[in-house]
Formats: C-alpha cells, sequence, structure tokens
C-alpha cells in the first residue's frame, strides 16, 4: 500500500515549484500550517495580484480557499492554475475537488478524467479514487465500482456493488407498493417501517444513507473539520 496523500502534502509539494520566496508566500504558507486559512488567502491574493503569472501562488491560493470552505472562488484560483500550466495534473485534482464540493459532479469528472490523462504510474491510482467517488455521488455504481477496482480500492469496488444491489431492491420493493395502491388497496406497511419491517427488513433505502467508509477517501483533521454538514469527508488515500 503506498503511501496516504493528501492535499495537504500536495501544497507542501507546490513549494519546489515555486519562486523565490516572497515575504507574502511565505506568510501565506505559514498562515496555512497554521489553519488560519483566512489569513493565507488574502497573503496568497496579494502574491498573485503582484505576480498574476505565479501558477504556484494561484495553486495556493485556491488550496487556502477550498480550506476555508469558499468553493467557489476556489474553483476560479484553481482553473487559473490549471491555464498557466495546463500538464499539472495535481491542479486538476484540485479543482476537480472544488467542484465535488459545490455539487457540481459533471464539471468535476471533466476535470479528474483530464488529470487521469496526465498522471503517471501509481498517481493514477489517487485519480480513479476520485473519480470513482464522483460516479457514486451521481448513482452510477456500476462505473464507479469499476473505478476503485482499476484503482485497486477492492474494499470499495464492492461496497459500490453492494449499495447498487439494494438500491435495486427498494426500487422494486417501492414498485410494489404503488403497485398494491393503484389498485386501491391501502398497504400493510410502508418503506422504512421498523413494525413491518420496511423495505428487505427494515433498512433505511440506500439513497437516504450516508456514504460508506470505504467508499469515501480517507479522512484527514482538516477535512473533518471543514467539511459541510451531511458532506462526506474528501481527503485522499492513494491505494497502490
Amino acid at each position: 500500500m503506498t503511501p496516504r496523500r493528501t492535499l495537504l502534502a500536495w501544497a507542501a509539494a507546490s513549494l519546489a515549484l515555486s519562486p523565490p520566496a516572497f515575504a507574502d508566500w511565505q506568510a501565506g504558507i505559514d498562515a496555512f500550517k497554521a489553519r488560519d486559512f483566512e489569513q493565507a488567502v488574502a497573503e496568497f491574493r496579494q502574491y498573485v495580484d503582484e505576480r498574476p503569472d505565479q501558477h504556484a501562488g494561484h495553486l495556493m491560493l485556491g488550496r487556502s480557499l477550498f480550506a476555508a470552505e469558499r468553493y467557489r472562488a476556489a474553483a476560479s484560483a484553481l482553473r487559473r492554475a490549471v491555464s498557466l500550466r495546463p500538464g499539472d495534473w495535481q491542479a486538476y485534482v484540485m479543482l476537480g475537488q472544488a467542484f465535488t464540493y459545490r455539487g457540481r459532479h459533471k464539471k468535476a469528472e471533466v476535470s479528474l478524467r483530464t488529470a487521469l490523462g496526465l498522471a503517471d504510474g501509481e498517481d493514477r491510482n489517487l485519480v480513479l479514487n476520485w473519480i470513482g467517488f464522483v460516479l457514486y455521488r451521481q448513482g452510477r455504481y456500476a462505473e464507479a465500482a469499476e473505478a476503485y477496482h482499476s484503482a485497486g480500492n477492492p474494499e470499495a469496488a464492492q461496497e459500490v456493488r453492494e449499495i447498487q444491489r439494494r438500491v435495486a431492491e427498494d426500487a422494486e420493493d417501492l414498485e410494489a407498493l404503488v403497485e398494491a395502491i393503484r389498485r386501491g388497496g391501502p398497504p400493510k406497511w410502508l418503506p422504512g417501517d421498523p413494525v413491518r419491517g420496511g423495505v428487505r427488513e427494515g433498512r433505511v433505502p440506500a439513497g437516504w444513507r450516508q456514504a460508506p467508509a470505504h467508499v469515501l477517501p480517507s479522512t484527514d483533521a482538516e477535512a473533518k473539520r471543514s467539511r459541510p454538514k451531511r458532506t462526506p469527508n474528501l481527503a485522499l488515500t492513494k491505494r497502490g
């Protein structure tokens, strides 16, 4: 298994690509490391205002905006970053993450598939895990399972297949209920009814659940604090 790679690691990696340090750049890095993300945004905003063609500045501005839960602005900064360096697959993944948190799954998928075409070797596994997650969020379970399988993440692939099976069963039960009501017979049970067993052994329909653990990329402390309510954590585990 390869080491865990998070967005914070990417942010640190961008230091190697950055120009010689300026005061506002270092102040932004210090604020980001201290988790003062609004201050980091202010520092990197000043940095890119003075150096609009610096890819690393826009990358870190986007990263800081993302951490501050300002996803629309993060996507804008990251679009600028990929325009300055179209071959940077990590920037495309970050852009895909920003779109994911905004619920723009189609745009997220486009960015992530672009990243997949640019990434090499085991880096592709990280991208495939994200593609699997975005497909899962769209209810495209068979495709999501295949993406997780290709990423070397069999636990996630298996859980998505199980979710697909449960969703199909729930749909069959709901169709039977609708047909019973259409014929005029009062239903003796309702989906999710704990007394009558509800949908297949009293389960809540799968579509109403939080995503299972293996489907979600692994967590880091930052993502736990920054994610919106009921939005699954999106920090990554790269599996090899």
